[in-house]
């Protein structure tokens, strides 16, 4: 399949069932890929309240703040990178990111 009709098929399933929070992440990763950061953003900023494990969403932090980086708003990346960090100390990205 094209990663359009992917991209479409989990956006579809996002839709129906927003709750699907791995959904949202492959979706994103796929718009990240064709270059639709805004879009990865929505996706992503939808899993933050979900239940997740600490290290997973230290790294859906890190990568709302690189996509934010991007994007040049540099006040929501230090916010994403701050909360990714009191998640995930030891993260070797988000120390590098934050030096």
């Amino acid at each position: 399949l094209p990663s359009h009709d992917i991209m479409q098929e989990l956006h579809t399933i996002v839709e129906k069932k927003p709750t699907a929070w791995k959904c949202n992440l492959y979706c994103a990763d796929i718009y990240i890929r064709a270059n639709n950061n805004t879009q990865a953003i929505k996706l992503l900023e939808n899993c933050l309240n979900k239940n997740m494990d600490a290290k997973l969403k230290s790294r859906i932090l890190y990568q709302l703040g690189t996509l934010h980086y991007q994007q040049t708003d540099y006040s929501k990346m230090h916010l994403y990178l701050e909360q990714a960090y009191e998640l995930n100390k030891q993260c070797p990205h988000v120390h590098n990111a934050l030096a």
